[in-house]
């Protein structure tokens, strides 16, 4: 029996360690099925896109360039997907680091436009202008202190949604993408969890030493994220690969 109850104690030891584990290893950003984003008319913001963006002269002339993407005005999209939301509101207008709010669902959406032209898209921008650190930043590059470079981001990208929530009173809020990918567009959907915002790490420099990999933001097969020292920002990337995910949907 003594031998039994020390086996258990084990067992439940390493239960413990597993559970910290996987918690500080879970990522700040969830892939979320589109449709399920309450208040969203997919069916809408297909035909607002179809008459209002996308017309025969757009078209011709997104053709006629040389990487054939169909490039999306993010104020727009901003403008159609709002339209397309139950009750929702644009407050882009403002400071305020999201695009579009739904008081009654409790819901606030980060809106952005990205192009893929290869197997991943172009930047959209998670946080910039630091200015509490900005003017230190090079400095700290230099110095090779990415841990601590990492914090500072990871600190002002905390406050920046911790914001966001207390001020409009959200429990949930999202990255609702439109990727362009040749003639095709597609909409995929991240919900941020902020209380894996402290789970980032740093994951060293990339080749060149011109931006830190960053652990834990997104999963490796959908994205990455990096701090780029000559923008002093962290980007977020996607891969191809999102475009055909479940989750995603086919907006045209």
């Amino acid at each position: 029996m003594e031998k039994l109850g020390e086996f258990m104690s084990n067992i439940i030891i390493i239960q413990k360690y597993i559970r910290s584990f996987i918690q500080r290893t879970k990522k700040i950003l969830k892939h979320v099925d589109v449709k399920s984003i309450m208040g969203l008319d997919i069916n809408k913001l297909k035909k607002y896109l179809r008459i209002d963006y996308l017309t025969d002269g757009r078209i011709e002339y997104y053709r006629s360039t040389s990487t054939k993407n169909y490039t999306l005005e993010s104020s727009f999209m901003e403008f159609i997907t709002t339209k397309a939301i139950v009750d929702g509101y644009n407050i882009s207008s403002g400071n305020s680091p999201l695009d579009i709010i739904n008081y009654n669902k409790k819901i606030g959406i980060d809106v952005a436009c990205l192009a893929c032209n290869s197997n991943i898209t172009n930047e959209k921008s998670i946080i910039q202008n630091f200015k509490k650190s900005g003017n230190n930043l090079d400095k700290m590059f230099d110095e090779e202190e990415y841990p601590e470079i990492v914090s500072l981001f990871n600190t002002s990208y905390m406050q920046k949604i911790q914001k966001a929530i207390t001020l409009y009173n959200l429990e949930h809020i999202y990255y609702l993408i439109f990727i362009s990918c040749g003639d095709n567009i597609f909409l995929t959907a991240f919900e941020i969890m902020i209380e894996n915002i402290n789970n980032i790490t740093n994951g060293g420099m990339s080749s060149g030493n011109k931006s830190i990999k960053i652990n834990n933001f997104i999963d490796s097969s959908e994205g990455s994220v990096k701090i780029y020292k000559s923008k002093k920002r962290l980007e977020l990337r996607l891969y191809k690969t999102v475009c055909y995910n479940t989750k995603t949907e086919k907006i045209y």
